[in-house]
């Protein structure tokens, strides 16, 4: 079943996650069925425009394939509003191509990133921004409008959230993490959710 997102919503802007599984027999000959064969070189895309109203919402997928040391497939799946690389007309949607995936069971690291901005939210922010600071003798600035937090645990890194004041006075969240897992067809909402959750930490 296709995962549509509705990034609006939960106010965010774009949703992309990458991901390289090894690609065997059985995964080879499913994609080849839709794409002919599998050249280094020769990319391939997933992709479908979606209209909610006036919004236009694109869900993409791009990918190359390498042979370097065993077959693969290097894959960024991207979901935005409207202002990310439209896919040509008539080729599979993305979902189809998470339906095939998932019949490997094989453990994969996808390294995910999303942006969201919350609009006349700035105080509701853990962190307040802008924070005025102290003139320098060799530079002069009167404030700092945004910042870029780390956490890590004892088994390593976890996310990195960068947080930033706009004019407007709204406020923007940029995630970045990576997460293991196998793919399903459900992934992107695991990762979106989890996405949503880093976010929300920072807003009180």
């Amino acid at each position: 079943m296709a995962t549509l997102f509705d990034l609006e919503k939960i106010n965010a802007t774009e949703f992309s996650f990458k991901v390289s599984p090894k690609i065997n027999e059985v995964l080879r000959g499913e994609l080849e069925e839709l794409f002919g064969k599998l050249e280094e070189g020769k990319p391939g895309v997933f992709g479908v425009v979606r209209r909610k109203g006036d919004r236009k919402l694109v869900d993409i997928a791009i990918w190359d394939y390498t042979e370097a040391v065993e077959p693969h497939l290097h894959i960024t799946f991207v979901y935005g509003l409207g202002d990310v690389p439209h896919p040509p007309r008539n080729v599979p949607k993305p979902h189809r191509l998470l339906d095939i995936l998932s019949k490997s069971e094989q453990l994969v690291t996808f390294i995910c990133e999303a942006s969201f901005l919350y609009k006349e939210s700035a105080s509701k922010s853990s962190i307040q921004l802008p924070i005025p600071i102290f003139r320098t003798g060799r530079a002069s600035f009167n404030e700092i409008k945004g910042v870029e937090l780390s956490r890590t645990q004892p088994a390593g890194h976890e996310y990195d959230i960068r947080i930033s004041i706009n004019p407007d006075g709204s406020l923007s969240h940029n995630v970045v993490f990576n997460y293991e897992s196998r793919v399903t067809t459900r992934i992107g909402n695991e990762l979106l959710k989890k996405a949503i959750y880093i976010s929300q930490q920072f807003l009180e």
